[in-house]
């Protein structure tokens, strides 16, 4: 027997935010501002530790759904930083690794300090 449960526009949006949701991260309850008038709902990660304040990303909108769906927004781009930075330090690590191998077949020697640093500004940005 199969059970279908047919899922509210709340928990849809939930479900979204669960799913781009960082690994160690939760998702507080939504709720009512009444200063700003408006809904918000905040993830963050486990505390970093004492001292250290943790990261924390809040969606805010004019209903629970708007500030869930502002959060998943929220979210993405955080997500997409970090892809993009990982990217670019393997792109880094590539052009290093041909300029040290360069090195090796030219002058049969890894490079000085002074050619790293050099080929480090060459790295384009």
């Amino acid at each position: 027997m199969t059970v279908t449960t047919a899922l509210t526009k709340r928990e849809l949006a939930v479900h979204d935010v669960l799913e781009i949701l960082p690994d160690g991260w939760c998702l507080g309850r939504a709720c009512w501002n009444p200063g700003t008038q408006r809904w918000a709902v905040t993830a963050r990660p486990a505390h970093p530790g004492r001292g250290k304040a943790p990261e924390t990303l809040s969606g805010i909108g004019d209903d629970e759904m708007a500030a869930m769906t502002d959060l998943a927004i929220r979210l993405d781009e955080r997500r997409r930083a970090d892809m993009l930075a990982e990217v670019d330090r393997r792109g880094r690590l590539a052009f290093l690794s041909r300029t040290e191998q360069r090195s090796w077949t030219a002058e049969g020697r890894p490079l000085t300090n002074d050619e790293l640093e050099r080929a480090t500004k060459r790295y384009p940005r």
